[in-house]
């Protein structure tokens, strides 16, 4: 959702899983609407080869509700991601790579004069992408740049935590190794985790239990430019009582251009506020995690997130009330008063 005011922009970022995506085209894209992306990673995308794109390559298509999409081609029935970007963003520099065998897309562009790095994953259980692999595109990501890693990974960040299932998987401890391995080699950090870690919610449902599968990673440099990261409700179908997907979107905001946000010494003054704040603060320090060193700067941006998200005070007016009665030198009288409405 781009920001209205010109000097403070902030970039829409969602991923979801949507296992299958032409069979159920205008629920996703319908849905993608309602969430006001401006740039799209789905995964399980599900494109298969045609008359004019082979296996291994990339399909640029023009779709309804005003965005554009590159494919990754693979199988009609399994694996495959895209990309998809509101045409209104104005993206220049366009770079686009991916995966022969539909797993992951890289984007190297321009948003709104910044430098994106978009890469989009999907970690399917029968054939692992080898992470290891990305080593060598960390010498071409500019510092300023922002790279925004997304998509369904098939393993959960911490076992004890991210699923209700109380069963072990190994081949989910293979792939946090891997992943784990990817994130400190990019200095990446677990968007939503970092800015809920007292939290439990999931992306992925089925009938074995739920799981936290889906994720956002920023460098450690870029998380303040961070101001929302929400995992929204399974959409249903708008003539069925049935889930368009079994995972879940998942969503960041990113703040790329104006004077960060600062707290309004206000809210200090706004009894709600300051017990949801407080209440934020005593839930996080009484839980045991493993990721001490970046809890307190990701509760940080969680703060903002909340100050900025709670209702601000209703205002009566923005008028001055003048006094009735002035001294002979235009100064309000001692008994008068005057009421100045925010």
């Amino acid at each position: 959702m781009t920001d209205s005011n010109e000097d403070q922009r902030i970039l829409t970022v969602l991923s979801w899983n949507v296992n299958g995506f032409n069979r159920k085209r205008s629920e996703v894209l319908h849905h993608l609407s309602l969430l006001k992306a401006d740039v799209v990673f789905l995964q399980e995308t599900h494109v298969g080869p045609d008359s004019i794109y082979s296996t291994g390559s990339i399909k640029i298509q023009d779709l309804e509700c005003d965005y554009m999409a590159a494919f990754t081609v693979f199988k009609g029935s399994s694996r495959g991601v895209a990309v998809l970007f509101k045409k209104n963003l104005g993206c220049g520099g366009f770079n686009v790579n991916c995966d022969e065998k539909g797993r992951f897309m890289i984007i190297l562009c321009q948003i709104w004069g910044h430098d994106f790095v978009f890469i989009n994953m999907y970690n399917s259980n029968d054939e692992k992408i080898k992470l290891k692999d990305f080593t060598q595109i960390s010498t071409h990501i500019p510092h300023s740049a922002y790279l925004v890693v997304g998509g369904d990974f098939n393993t959960v960040m911490d076992a004890d935590f991210d699923k209700t299932s109380n069963l072990r998987n190994r081949s989910h401890t293979k792939s946090f190794d891997a992943l784990r391995w990817f994130l400190e080699n990019f200095s990446l950090l677990d968007v939503w985790r970092c800015l809920y870690p007292e939290v439990k919610s999931f992306t992925y449902f089925d009938r074995k239990g739920q799981s936290r599968l889906d994720y956002f990673f920023l460098q450690s440099h870029n998380l303040t430019s961070v101001t929302a990261c929400n995992i929204h409700k399974r959409p249903m179908y708008s003539d069925k009582e049935e889930y368009v997907s079994d995972h879940a979107p998942l969503s960041i905001q990113i703040q790329t251009n104006g004077p960060k946000w600062q707290f309004d010494s206000c809210l200090l003054e706004d009894k709600a506020c300051m017990d949801h704040l407080s209440s934020i603060i005593k839930n996080i320090s009484q839980i045991n995690t493993k990721r001490n060193e970046y809890m307190w700067p990701g509760v940080k941006v969680r703060l903002v997130c909340e100050a900025i998200a709670h209702p601000k005070p209703s205002r009566r007016s923005d008028t001055i009330e003048l006094p009735q009665k002035m001294d002979q030198g235009g100064r309000p009288d001692s008994e008068s008063s005057i009421e100045v409405l925010h």
